[in-house]
């Protein structure tokens, strides 16, 4: 938890840089990425330790603990690609028109 907080603040100049919108997802999928790999990582730990891994309990929170890393990796793919077609279009509508390229 610890170095996961000092992650996110040395990477905070950056996320300021972005929109208010493309940081909240990537907040987000950060969230529930390290809620399944630390939180459910310590409670499968726990459960290993009193039940032993070859239970349906643990299996259940396997289940959870790598669909929540999933959830949370898919959710920044989204986020990162929400972000560059925003850009694109950006970059784009700034653009000149093709024909002024060309012609001179």
């Amino acid at each position: 938890a610890v170095i996961t907080a000092l992650f996110v603040i040395g990477y905070w100049k950056f996320l300021n840089h972005l929109s208010r919108v493309t940081m909240q997802r990537f907040l987000a999928a950060g969230a529930i990425y390290v809620s399944g790999a630390l939180g459910f990582e310590t409670f499968a730990a726990w459960l290993t330790a009193h039940y032993g891994s070859g239970n349906l309990v643990y299996t259940i929170e396997t289940f959870f603990e790598e669909g929540l890393e999933m959830c949370g990796i898919i959710l920044f793919m989204r986020a990162l690609l929400l972000y560059l077609q925003a850009e694109i279009t950006r970059e784009c509508s700034t653009a000149r028109p093709l024909e002024l390229l060309i012609e001179g």
